[in-house]
C-alpha cells in the first residue's frame, strides 16, 4: 500500500516533467513565431508610411502638372482680369495643399524627404515672381515644371528604406505618377502649339505622349481596377481622344490646322477632361493600393495577436508542470523519512516471522 502511495506522485512528477519539456519547446517555438511577426508587423507598419509618402506626392505631381497647363494657358491668353485671377487661383490652391501636407508630414513621410517640401514651395515662389504673360518664355515655364517634377520623383521615390525588403506597393503607383508627370507635359506642349505659332520641340512632345502611354499602361497592368476605370471615363468622352489625335497627326503632317480657333478650343476643353480623367484615375489607385496596404498591415497585426497567444498560453502551460514536478517531489521527499520510521518501529517483518517460524519447527523436529 505505501508503495502504491508512493509510485503515483512519482508517475505524476514524471508525466509533469515530459509534459513541461514538451511544452517548453511549444514556447521555444512560439516566442520564434513572435519574433518574425514582430518583425513582419514593423515592415508592414513601414510599408503603410511609404504608401503614404507615395500618396502625398502624387498629390504634389498632380498639383504641379494642373499647375504647369494654367500657367502655358494663362501666359499665351489675351491679358485680362479673370485669367489673372484664375491663375492666382490655381497657385493658392497649390500653395494651401503644400502647407497641408507638411503639417503631415512628421507622422506620414520618411524623413529624407520631410525636407523637400520646403524647398520646393522656395522654388515655385521664385518662379512665380519672375513669370509674366507678356515676357516670359512658355518652353521655358514647360521646362521648369517637368524638372520640378523629375526632382520630386528622384527625391521621394528613392527613399531611406534601401535594403528593408520592403513589400512598397511602389511600383504601380510609381510607374503611374511619372506617367501623369509626362502626360501634363504633353499637354502643356499641345497648348503652346494650338494657342501660339511658337516652335515647339516634336521629338520632346512625342517623347513625353510615349513615356506616359508606356508607364501608365504598365502601372494599370497591376491594377485592374485603374485600367478598368481609365478605359470608362476615356468610352464615357470619345471627343476627347478624337481631337487629341487630331493634333498630333496635324503635328506629324506639317501644322495645316494649326492657327484655327475651333482647334484651339476643342482642344483646351479637352485638355480639361484629361486632367479630370488623370485625377480620378489616380484617386482609383490609390484606394486599389490602400485596401491592398491595410490588409497586410491587418494580417500582421492579427498574426502576431494569434501567436503572441501561443506563447502565452504555452508559458503557463510550462508554469503549471514545474509547480505540479516540484509538488509531487516534495510530496515523495515527505513520504521517504515516514516510511522509514515505520519500518525501524516494526518488531519483525514478514520474512523475519517466516524465519522464526521456521527455525522452531526444525528444534522440534530434531528434539
Amino acid at each position: 500500500m505505501t508503495a502504491q502511495l508512493q509510485s503515483t506522485p512519482r508517475h505524476i512528477a514524471f508525466i509533469s516533467l515530459a509534459l513541461g519539456f514538451l511544452v517548453i519547446w511549444t514556447a521555444v517555438l512560439a516566442g520564434v513565431l513572435v519574433a518574425r511577426t514582430v518583425k513582419d508587423e514593423a515592415s508592414a507598419k513601414e510599408t503603410l508610411k511609404v504608401f503614404h509618402t507615395h500618396e502625398d506626392v502624387g498629390k504634389i505631381l498632380f498639383a504641379l502638372g494642373h499647375e504647369l497647363v494654367s500657367t502655358v494657358d494663362w501666359m499665351l491668353s489675351t491679358p485680362d482680369k479673370t485669367k489673372a485671377d484664375s491663375i492666382s487661383v490655381t497657385w493658392e490652391i497649390t500653395n494651401n495643399m503644400l502647407a497641408k501636407l507638411k503639417e503631415n508630414t512628421s507622422e506620414r513621410w520618411v524623413s529624407s524627404t520631410i525636407s523637400m517640401i520646403g524647398t520646393l514651395r522656395e522654388r515655385l515662389a521664385i518662379f512665380r515672381e519672375t513669370v509674366s504673360d507678356v515676357k516670359s518664355n512658355p518652353m521655358s515655364t514647360v521646362k521648369f515644371y517637368l524638372d520640378l517634377s523629375n526632382w520630386v520623383l528622384q527625391r521621394c521615390f528613392l527613399l531611406d528604406y534601401t535594403g528593408q525588403h520592403l513589400p512598397v506597393p511602389s511600383l504601380p503607383y510609381t510607374l503611374f505618377v511619372k506617367g501623369m508627370a509626362q502626360r501634363f507635359g504633353e499637354l502643356a506642349f499641345g497648348t503652346i502649339y494650338v494657342k501660339s505659332d511658337i516652335p515647339i520641340d516634336k521629338a520632346e512632345f512625342f517623347k513625353l505622349r510615349t513615356g506616359s502611354e508606356e508607364l501608365m499602361e504598365a502601372a494599370f497592368h497591376f491594377t485592374p481596377r485603374a485600367r478598368t476605370k481609365w478605359v470608362e471615363l476615356q468610352e464615357q468622352e470619345p471627343g476627347v481622344q478624337k481631337v487629341m489625335s487630331a493634333v498630333i497627326d496635324d503635328i506629324l503632317s506639317g501644322s495645316s490646322l494649326r492657327g484655327q480657333k475651333e482647334l484651339g478650343n476643342d482642344y483646351l476643353d479637352a485638355v480639361k477632361e484629361q486632367i479630370a480623367m488623370l485625377l480620378l484615375t489616380k484617386e482609383v489607385l490609390n484606394a486599389s493600393l490602400s485596401s491592398w496596404v491595410d490588409r497586410l498591415a491587418l494580417k500582421s497585426h492579427n498574426t502576431l495577436a494569434f501567436h503572441m497567444s501561443i506563447a502565452i498560453v504555452a508559458v503557463i502551460a510550462v508554469l503549471l508542470c514545474l509547480i505540479v514536478t516540484t509538488c509531487s517531489c516534495s510530496y515523495l521527499s515527505k513520504r521517504q523519512p515516514d516510511a522509514e520510521k515505520n519500518n525501524s518501529h516494526m518488531p519483525y517483518s514478514s520474512l523475519d516471522k517466516s524465519s522464526v517460524l521456521s527455525s522452531n519447527m526444525k528444534l522440534q523436529c530434531y528434539m
